[in-house]
């Protein structure tokens, strides 16, 4: 992976937000550098003061078991960030449907449809 795509966030919304976007599937052989991808997302976010990282999965095909590991342990890491994690993907994408079937949707990790909707999180917020 070279360096322009390993480093591609942008930090929105008045700098409340960082949008990380993920184009490639997520599996054994490309999980260790999305996940590097997300984590340098969630250090972008933090130094920035965002209070929120939204990672965009809409352009995504697959998310392998190690996949879904990766953001459980980004979810954690955020979380002991002050960051909220919040995932964009589609209604009947498979990434969806493979976190439904796990719970990790349900328990664990909040999403949206769009990043707009996911903004509104940041952007409706007193604080």
């Amino acid at each position: 992976m070279d360096e322009a795509r390993e480093n591609a966030f942008e930090l929105v919304a008045g700098g409340r937000a960082v949008v990380v976007t993920t184009t490639e599937d997520v599996d054994l052989s490309t999980a260790d550098g999305v996940q590097t991808k997300w984590e340098r997302a969630a250090v972008a976010a933090v130094r920035a003061g965002a209070g929120l990282l939204i990672v965009d999965l809409r352009q995504v095909g697959f998310l392998s078991s190690v996949g879904i590991s990766a953001l459980m342990l980004l979810s954690a890491n955020c979380s002991l960030r002050g960051v909220e994690l919040v995932l964009c993907m589609d209604e009947d994408q498979a990434v969806r449907r493979a976190l439904d079937l796990t719970g990790v949707l349900s328990t664990a990790l909040p999403a949206t449809t769009s990043v707009e909707d996911a903004l509104q999180r940041v952007l409706v917020d007193p604080a």
